[in-house]
């Protein structure tokens, strides 16, 4: 059979095991017909993965794109290009933000540094955009209320509060501490304070929560987990909407309580996904092994050169 009368199907299987940029390079201007093949399979445009291409093998291309991920390299092609289509935007190391953004109509943007930076991101997220993610530091009050997937990098667990008066309609939401907590000094007053104010999220159905992975300084002892689980308790109560809850806590310190209330919400929700990486004190170290064979978690035990100190690592 002779190439060019292969069925779309066919092809549409070959397309399946090559990347977006292969395609254009190998397959764009045969001829019209695989010109508007490749229109019509070609939706993701992967920027950052090995594309050399230039403005013109991309422009005949670029006004069926709806979902795109662009590095620094080829940030050009972003500004010379329209993207009538586009409804998500990945942008990779770009730190060059204005009201180009805003004019692209987008459902949702992802911003990603390799770099880490104290420094708050300037950047106006458009009211278009449902769905943002980042990991870099941005002003909370650029939130607005349309949005309903967050998945952000926060200090503090006050942080939480002000993110969520301001998401009402949030589905799904992602949250990373990026500070240490070495010792316990989160403004217990501002945090009553404010979820008196708190107003229930009805519509979260995905809850996931992270602790800075820091080998560095090896220290969330003071991490205030009652806050944190007062949150889960309180203002997500709808249990029938809420399904899945991800808890990833790395260096904290073992307290049976805590433990409990772990337990307590792999027995409520139909996906708990968790990890917790525990220090544990030499002393204490069998009894906590006892509590700990009677519970459906996994886990192993970890010596350290560290004085007094064991980790263990608890998963579901």
């Amino acid at each position: 059979m002779l190439f060019m009368k292969l069925p779309n199907e066919i092809i549409y299987h070959i397309f399946d095991f090559l990347k977006s940029s292969d395609i254009l390079q190998s397959f764009s201007h045969l001829n019209h017909r695989y010109d508007n093949l490749i229109q019509s399979y070609i939706k993701y445009l992967d920027l950052t993965n090995g594309w050399n291409g230039n403005q013109q093998d991309l422009q005949w291309l670029s006004k069926t794109i709806q979902k795109l991920k662009i590095n620094r390299f080829n940030f050009y092609l972003l500004d010379n290009d329209q993207f009538p289509q586009l409804q998500s935007l990945y942008l990779d190391n770009i730190f060059v933000y204005g009201d180009w953004i805003s004019k692209m109509n987008l459902k949702s943007l992802t911003l990603w540094s390799n770099r880490i930076s104290s420094n708050s991101t300037k950047i106006t997220i458009p009211e278009t955009v449902v769905r943002f993610s980042t990991n870099l530091q941005i002003d909370l009050n650029l939130l607005h209320t349309n949005l309903i997937d967050l998945n952000i990098k926060i200090t503090s667990v006050i942080d939480l509060i002000r993110i969520v008066q301001k998401i009402p309609l949030v589905q799904r939401l992602s949250i990373t501490l990026y500070q240490d907590y070495r010792m316990e000094d989160d403004d217990i007053h501002d945090h009553e304070t404010m979820v008196d104010k708190l107003e229930p999220l009805n519509k979260l159905n995905s809850f996931s929560l992270s602790t800075n992975y820091n080998t560095w300084s090896k220290n969330n002892i003071g991490l205030p987990f009652n806050q944190i689980a007062f949150f889960i308790d309180n203002y997500c109560p709808n249990k029938n909407i809420l399904k899945t809850v991800n808890l990833q806590l790395y260096f904290i310190k073992f307290k049976e309580e805590l433990w409990s209330t772990i337990e307590r919400y792999k027995n409520t929700y139909d996906h708990f996904n968790f990890y917790g990486m525990f220090i544990i004190e030499t002393e204490t170290i069998e009894k906590v092994q006892k509590l700990l064979k009677n519970t459906n978690f996994a886990y192993h035990i970890e010596r350290t050169q560290i004085y007094n100190t064991i980790y263990t690592h608890m998963y579901s």
